[in-house]
């Protein structure tokens, strides 16, 4: 529920949503959902959300190292010996 500001009431963000799935399927999440003491809707909600965050969380790691690569890492390379440079007497 979110309050507005405006006319000091509340307003459910939420939606209903419509989904066509064979009918075992949906004898089994009914399973589910009762063993985990939530409803249907709640159930697919909760998948739903930790599908999506999993998705932030790659989005995310995938900017970090793909700054991390523009801004390069310090690995302190020196220019190898020649072979003669390697081989010289001392």
């Amino acid at each position: 529920m979110v309050k507005t500001k405006e006319f000091d009431k509340q307003v459910d963000s939420k939606v209903n949503l419509t989904v066509k799935i064979d009918k075992d399927l949906l004898r089994k999440i009914r399973v589910v959902a009762a063993e985990e003491g939530k409803s249907i809707s709640a159930l697919f909600s909760n998948f739903i959300q930790e599908k999506y965050s999993k998705t932030d969380s790659y989005e995310e790691a995938r900017k970090r190292a793909i700054a991390l690569m523009n801004s390069g890492i310090e690995l302190k390379w020196e220019k190898p010996l020649s072979r003669d440079e390697m081989h010289e007497r001392r």
